[in-house]
């Protein structure tokens, strides 16, 4: 008798649990998610996330004391604390509205922006993928990235049945009203705030921080009635770029997009703008100042920057390659002296664990290593323009930043076995003639011959050999961009490609 009640419980059960989830569904629906639902603050309030590291709207406060003096938009842009790309991206974002307002607004309005580390608390265990990529376990992490759908599972459920939390944390942020735009720099979900914008007819415009965008627009041409107002804002009109687009119908892409450029910060922009009026870019005072009196790097020398991503990357490979190098300087040098430059992301397990060879290298006439700290954007900007060559993981920002300021790029390939967006990136750098690819390193063991080889390929081009790629300025076509979409919203335009957007 125990056993058959047993058995009928078993069988009960998923049925009951179905029973649950139409039930919640149902209660969501009745209670609604339309942001000027007076009843959505009272009934939600519990849910709303009010930890500022969710919400960063630091001036809010500010502006809310001069309200009678000046109105204020609210824009929300989604992002993940756990990639160092995506939280420049945000930034590089935040800055342009922010230096936009008067010609976006007029006088007498102010943004009010929004910046939600949208995933946290949602997806569990979210911090493995930075372990994973620092320690650079890639195995590890393809399985991890290979569960993506799940992350996107997780996120639709708890948009579903638990108190709409997504819809509170882009509504609620900085005051209760709903935001004029939704403006996304992460992949994961664009379809669920793709549903949220649609729900209550918000524009939202996905910045993709990677050269490959198919996992930026993933389900979105999927969903039964696809949203009008998503746009795309893409780094450049390539192959690459652009083929996520038309995967469905090579006629038209399932995103209408305008090319915006790279969402790159300010600083890098400006520092390409100047090194273009310049007759010989790398002659610039400001780039050679910061060569001779920051880095320490005489006229005379050779130059490299290793950059494993924002984190610092793994010392045991960084190790690796500076024993590569030592080791070529001793036994066939180059003609000139090398100077290897490490951004360690602020990382304390670099940085210490650097100290050693440093000192060990410090009266050395052919090899010189200088360990940096965290670096800002405007000195991020001029160390890499100021080196001959960069050593970098092909991170959509990495390889952008590199190719803006004409530096050659070492690409160190080990990622793109577990993050195909990263693979993309390095193809695309290949064809354009931004750099070569280093050897797999497996079981974490580095090719050197392969390295010191590549190394003094790359230090053998001719300078600026990358110099056809087109300069596309973010800062200024975002802002287009932004002045488009609101007149599509104001003129109700049907058909976005008479905007003329596209390059």
């Amino acid at each position: 008798m125990n056993m058959k009640i047993a058995v009928k419980k078993l069988f009960l059960f998923p049925i009951v649990i179905a029973v649950l989830y139409l039930l919640t569904c149902s209660c969501a629906c009745k209670r609604g998610v339309n942001p000027t639902n007076t009843n959505m603050a009272s009934d939600n309030l519990a849910a709303v996330e009010t930890n500022p590291h969710y919400m960063r709207c630091e001036d809010f406060s500010v502006l809310e004391q001069n309200k009678g003096a000046m109105d204020t938009e609210k824009i929300v842009i989604l992002y993940s604390s756990k990639g160092t790309g995506h939280k420049s991206a945000a930034e590089a974002v935040d800055k342009v509205l922010r230096a936009s307002e008067k010609k976006l607004l007029g006088s007498n309005k102010k943004f009010v922006i929004a910046k939600v580390d949208i995933l946290e608390g949602l997806v569990p265990k979210l911090q493995r993928f930075d372990d994973y990529m620092n320690a650079e376990r890639w195995i590890k992490l393809k399985e991890l990235v290979s569960l993506q759908w799940v992350a996107e599972k997780l996120v639709n459920a708890r948009q579903a049945l638990w108190d709409n939390k997504i819809l509170n944390r882009i509504m609620r942020a900085c005051d209760e009203r709903p935001p004029s735009m939704i403006i996304s720099v992460f992949p994961i979900a664009n379809y669920v705030y793709a549903e949220i914008a649609k729900e209550n007819d918000i524009p939202l415009l996905i910045v993709p921080t990677d050269y490959e965008i198919s996992h930026f627009i993933n389900k979105i041409n999927e969903l039964k009635n696809p949203p009008a107002n998503v746009f795309m804002g893409l780094a450049m009109e390539a192959p690459e770029v652009t083929g996520g687009l038309y995967k469905k119908d090579p006629r038209h892409p399932s995103v209408p997009y305008c090319v915006i450029g790279s969402p790159l910060r300010k600083e890098f922009n400006d520092l390409r703008k100047t090194m273009d009026r310049a007759k010989n870019p790398k002659k610039i005072k400001e780039i050679m100042n910061y060569r001779r009196s920051v880095l320490n790097i005489p006229d005379n020398a050779k130059s490299l920057l290793i950059t494993l991503g924002g984190k610092g990357g793994s010392l045991e490979i960084i190790e690796q390659y500076l024993k590569a190098f030592h080791a070529m300087q001793k036994q066939k040098p180059l003609e000139q002296a090398l100077h290897v430059i490490v951004a360690s992301g602020g990382s304390k397990l670099v940085i210490d664990g650097l100290k050693a060879h440093a000192a060990q290298f410090a009266n050395n006439k052919l090899f010189n290593l200088k360990v940096l700290d965290r670096l800002d954007a405007h000195n991020m900007a001029l160390c890499m323009a100021s080196v001959d060559a960069v050593l970098a993981k092909p991170g959509g920002s990495t390889v952008a930043e590199a190719g803006m300021l004409k530096t050659p790029m070492l690409i160190k390939s080990d990622s793109t076995l577990a993050l195909p967006w990263e693979k993309t990136n390095m193809l695309l750098a290949k064809r354009l003639g931004w750099g070569v690819d280093l050897a797999f390193a497996p079981k974490r063991v580095v090719d050197t011959q392969d390295v010191v080889s590549k190394l003094k390929q790359i230090f053998s081009w001719p300078k600026y050999l990358n110099q056809e790629t087109s300069f596309i300025d973010f800062q200024t076509k975002f802002t287009e961009f932004i002045q488009l979409i609101r007149e599509r919203e104001t003129k109700k335009f049907s058909n976005f490609a008479t905007l003329e957007c596209r390059q």
